[in-house]
């Protein structure tokens, strides 16, 4: 093994080392046949077999590694074992026996077509249906290491073999570590062929509904623009809502062109007007971009950068047009599929729509009307009496959205999110679902942190009493990183906090923010250490107890040392927060030279104004 990889796993962050250790016990204590499944990346395979190696030096072990497509798993073991003793067995690669990537491609070319005979994996059955022999002739522990969805599928598709399973260890993933370009660019490659050879022209199945959903889009922009046009009284909000559109779709020059073309449609001699002549939509475009991220979706193991990189490249694209055809790919797929593979189907997009709203950028663009189009359409197909559980995961994934959503009333939107919380809740009770009732509370307090209507006050005890409801599940032992997460959030409550002592709350809070800072260190979580420390700036600030100068002085180093983070491209506005929030600690600084003060103040808020508006795609040059 090499140095590097010795040294990697000699760094295990805790949630990682916590599941290892788990695994580990099982396999050292483990004797005859079993199977086990891990989830994990493509990086932690490699680091995970090594060590186990490693740390069980008195087990053979060995590794089947499947390079293609195979019908057959137990000829490959029988040969594998054949004449030469195995404890344990690791093998990989099982998802490219699989057909649900097929199946998407597929689709995506023919939505229409119903399930054809061969299209689900003869694997699949084959487990099923062999199971037994697999437990009679192989006197060794098979361990499935797996993707994502892989796990997800082989639930649904082989459950009679699944049923057999002895544990499930789901591995954390490391962002950082994850070799993309290895993953990706066999399907890089093949689309670009495929756009080369334009052998299979997507338009054609989007004929019925692709005029209607074009006109809708256009016609909405139509509307907003003659809403600004007619109120005489339009704030500062909403004239950057309407001009951010034009950005996105690409007319901000023709801001002043958009209004005049509003006042002659309304005239009867321009009743004729051509809507098609100012936005070209490229329809194959759009259609091509919803199949590259669903398989990137399918494909990723937890590192979201080259699916992300998709979506800003994209940007102008996730917009009215690209939720509709979202909605409509999802219900005309989804009704003419068997039950496994619409859910195999239904839980790539829902995790694609989360994904999509927690991307860097979606406070600039539509992603969130995205993620909510597609999340309603979801729960089309999971009611609660059939599908509890799904129902009450999107239910969950809906509220998250809707605490963050930009467009409609923020209050309405806190409103609806604690609503759909509650609803989850139903289902994601403490006794059936302890960790699924934890996240849930945890966010139901986020919403209600936030919450605009109500009590302030009232709102804020809610929300931290439902924090320690989430703390009584997520303990430091148990789920580390939930409780750090947790304590951070916490931490933000006692900041706001009005009932109390102020200065026993901003105790508090630093308290919370110094715990979670226990698992978030800058080496194991370096996005989340930087949120905690400037939190932890912000509570300095409004610090009464000690020395104010002191105080201000440390809020500065915090906030600093948030802004060594948030460098990279995908975390400019977490940096242009930090520096509003280091610009207002120097306006108050004592110490040093007050106009040296003043003059970084300033720096930094116009520094943090530059990365917002460059991002919007404004020139602040004027």
């Amino acid at each position: 093994m090499s140095n590097n990889l010795v040294s990697r796993i000699e760094k295990c962050r805790p949630d990682e080392q916590e599941i290892y250790l788990t695994l580990k016990r099982d396999l050292s204590w483990r004797d005859g046949f079993g199977i086990l499944f891990v989830k994990c990346s493509f990086v932690q395979e490699s680091l995970i077999i090594g060590k186990v190696k490693q740390d069980i030096p008195d087990k053979k072990i060995e590794v089947l590694k499947l390079e293609h497509y195979i019908d057959n798993l137990y000829d490959l073991i029988e040969e594998k074992v054949k004449d030469n003793p195995i404890d344990i067995l690791f093998i990989s690669g099982i998802e490219k026996s699989l057909a649900l990537e097929d199946y998407i491609k597929r689709t995506l070319e023919k939505p229409k077509i119903y399930h054809e005979k061969g299209s689900v994996s003869y694997l699949l059955g084959h487990l099923n249906w062999q199971r037994e022999r697999f437990r009679d002739d192989f006197n060794c522990c098979l361990v499935f290491i797996v993707r994502k969805y892989t796990l997800k599928y082989l639930v649904r598709r082989a459950p009679d073999f699944f049923d057999w399973r002895s544990g499930v260890f789901e591995f954390p993933v490391d962002n950082d570590e994850i070799d993309l370009l290895q993953s990706y660019v066999p399907f890089k490659g093949d689309l670009e062929q495929a756009k080369q050879r334009d052998e299979i022209d997507l338009l054609q199945s989007y004929v019925p509904f692709k005029g209607d959903l074009e006109q809708a889009k256009q016609r909405k922009v139509y509307e907003d623009f003659a809403l600004f046009y007619q109120k005489k009284d339009i704030d500062t909000h909403e004239s950057f809502l309407l001009l951010r559109k034009l950005l996105l779709l690409g007319h901000e020059n023709n801001f002043e062109r958009y209004l005049d073309q509003e006042k002659q449609r309304k005239a009867p001699e321009n009743s004729a007007l051509d809507q098609n002549k100012d936005i070209d939509i490229d329809h194959k475009e759009y259609v091509l971009l919803l199949g590259k991220l669903l398989l990137l979706e399918y494909e990723n193991n937890g590192d979201l950068k080259f699916l992300y990189s998709v979506i800003k490249s994209n940007i102008d694209k996730l917009d009215y047009f690209f939720a509709r055809l979202l909605q409509k790919w999802i219900i005309h797929t989804c009704s003419e599929v068997n039950p496994e593979e619409k859910e195999a189907i239904l839980g790539i997009v829902e995790s694609l729509c989360l994904d999509l709203s927690q991307f860097s950028w979606a406070k600039w663009s539509n992603v969130f009307e995205i993620a909510i189009t597609g999340l309603e359409t979801i729960l089309n197909f999971h009611p609660y009496e059939t599908f509890p559980e799904q129902w009450a995961n999107t239910l969950n994934n809906l509220g998250y959205v809707y605490s963050n959503r930009i467009f409609g009333g923020k209050a309405e939107n806190l409103e609806q999110a604690i609503i759909y919380y509650l609803y989850a809740l139903k289902v994601r009770n403490r006794k059936t679902f302890p960790e699924d009732w934890a996240t849930t509370q945890n966010n139901l307090a986020i919403a209600y942190t936030q919450r605009i209507r109500g009590k302030r006050e009232e709102n804020l005890e809610t929300a931290i009493g439902t924090y320690f409801l989430a703390l009584q599940v997520r303990t430091y032992i148990d789920f580390p990183v939930d409780w750090a997460k947790t304590q951070n959030n916490l931490g933000n409550a006692y900041i706001y906090r009005i009932c109390g002592d102020k200065e026993e709350n901003l105790e508090q809070a630093i308290n919370c923010f110094y715990q979670s800072l226990k698992i978030y260190t800058q080496e194991s979580f370096p996005e989340d250490w930087a949120t905690t420390q400037n939190n932890l700036g912000n509570a300095y600030r409004e610090r009464i107890k000690g020395d104010k100068a002191e105080n201000i002085e440390m809020a500065i180093t915090c906030f600093k040392s948030a802004l060594m983070v948030y460098t990279k491209q995908d975390l400019l506005f977490k940096r242009a927060e930090t520096l509003k929030n280091l610009s207002n600690a120097y306006i108050e600084r004592r110490k040093g030279d007050q106009a040296k003060n003043i003059q970084m103040a300033r720096v930094c808020s116009e520094t943090a104004l530059e990365i917002l508006l460059n991002n919007m795609g404004i020139n602040s040059k004027g």
